[in-house]
Order: C-alpha cells, then sequence, then structure tokens
C-alpha cells in the first residue's frame, strides 16, 4: 500500500487472527482505506475495517485481533525524526501506540546538518538524485559518514555493497579515492578504533554522465561486525562530484 500514502511509515500487511482456536470466528471481509489529512499532524489516517460472524452469541470477542504489518519506506523517510503508529479501537476507546525514531547516520564535520539534509538521495534507489560532495576549498574537502547497515537491509555477515556516483573512483588510494569498511568488534564510537576494509570487486565507468558503479565484497566475522558501515571519499582536484546511490545484496 506504498503508493497509497506519502508518509515514511506504510502499512505493509493486515491479518486477522484467532487467538483461541476453541472461539469460533469466521472473517468475512478485512480492508484498509486511507483519508488524507491535508496540514494536520497526522499526514495520512489508515482506516481498518474488520467484519467477523462471532458464533458463540454469548461469547465476546476479546480473542479476535488484528496483526499489522508496518515498514518505513527509505526513499521516504527522514533521518532523526519519529514516526509514530496509533490505533484506536472504535468500540471501546482503547489506544494501542507505537513510536519509530530512525536512528541519524555519522557525519565527519557536519555540524551544521547541510550533507544529512540530502542524504536521503543516496538511498531512494534513483540515480538522478545524487549527494553532492564537498571539493578542495571547502572545509573539509571530503566526505565519511557511518550509516546503519539495517537502513541498505543488510542480514549476512557476507554482503556486496554497491556505491554509485558522478566522478568518483572505486579506488582506495590515488587522486580520487574511495573506501567502503567496516568497525571491528573492538572500535570505538564515532570515527575511532579498527575497521576491515572491503574489496573491490567490479568497476564500470558509463560514456554518458560520468557515473561511475563501484562493487564491494564485505566479510564481518559476526553479527555485531555487520551493525556498521562506514565510507570514505576524497579528492584532490576541484571538479565537482556526487554520490547517487548506495546498496547492498546478501550474500550469505
Amino acid at each position: 500500500m506504498t503508493g497509497k500514502s506519502d508518509t515514511a511509515l506504510v502499512i505493509e500487511n493486515v491479518a486477522f487472527s484467532n487467538i483461541d482456536s476453541w472461539f469460533p470466528c469466521k472473517c468475512n471481509s478485512l480492508t484498509v482505506t486511507y483519508n488524507k489529512t491535508g496540514g494536520s499532524p497526522v499526514q495520512n489516517l489508515a482506516f481498518i475495517t474488520l467484519s467477523y460472524i462471532n458464533s458463540f452469541a454469548h461469547e465476546n470477542s476479546r480473542s479476535v485481533s488484528l496483526i499489522v504489518c508496518l515498514r518505513i519506506d527509505p526513499g521516504r523517510a527522514r533521518f532523526g525524526e519519529t514516526y509514530v503508529f496509533s490505533a484506536v479501537h472504535v468500540t471501546d476507546k482503547s489506544i494501542s501506540k507505537i513510536n519509530f525514531t530512525i536512528s541519524k547516520p555519522e557525519i565527519f564535520h557536519d555540524k551544521r546538518g547541510d550533507v544529512l539534509s540530502m542524504f536521503n538521495n543516496m538511498l531512494d534507489g534513483n540515480e538522478t538524485t545524487c549527494l553532492k560532495l564537498p571539493v578542495q576549498g571547502e572545509i573539509p574537502p571530503l566526505f565519511w559518514v557511518k550509516m546503519k547497515t539495517s537502513w541498505l537491509n543488510i542480514s549476512s555477515t557476507e554482503h556486496n555493497i554497491t556505491v554509485i556516483g558522478v566522478h568518483i573512483s572505486c579506488r582506495p588510494q590515488g587522486e580520487r579515492v574511495l573506501q567502503v569498511s567496516f568497525p571491528t568488534e573492538s572500535s570505538k564510537s564515532g570515527f575511532q578504533g579498527e575497521v576491515e576494509f572491503c574489496n573491490l570487486t567490479f568497476e564500470d565507468i558509463s560514456s554518458e554522465g560520468n557515473l561511475t558503479k563501484c562493487v564491494y565484497n564485505c566479510k564481518c566475522k559476526s553479527v555485531l561486525e555487520c551493525g556498521e558501515l562506514l565510507l570514505f571519499m576524497a579528492k584532490h582536484d576541484i571538479l565537482e562530484w556526487s554520490l547517487c546511490e548506495v546498496y547492498a545484496k546478501n550474500i550469505k
């Protein structure tokens, strides 16, 4: 139902559950409709309607429940913001409320949040929306970020990281530098501590738009090491460059 909502928190699936097998209850229909609320603090209201038949007229329906599966859309999410799911039972007015806070990436020397405000451009699945990177003359003339791998749906100890950008290089050394790594178990917070570098396995430079695609293979020793990803980019010339997309593929 992503297409029916303009918000980052969307309803992916709704299911009917009868907890007690002895309680005969049959679902007739289950529908979800969205109601846009304009400038209201609640951007979209989702109305879930469940119709069912209770074969035991003398029993109440406390054992009947709804299972609502929620998903954060990375193309619409904003880091650092809190999203709220609140369910109100129409009959007894009971309220169930869950808050989702998306943690911010650690971006080196981004004190004003200029880079953070455009960070979604590299995770939205669109190679034409790019994050402009600092060049020589700007402070600092580099891009260094630590991000949660959960944003890339990484769930295995071995995975491939794909980085796509304009006027970038896939090489770890030289005039233009790109390094993909992950902190080891002994690593400290921030950008201090030991890291393990991922290996470059594929490089492709497009003849149109100066778009470069780099693929790196990362092998973590444990789930803890796979929890975060470090991306470091720097160059010596003043030519403008951009980071357009970062995504991952689980291997094992």
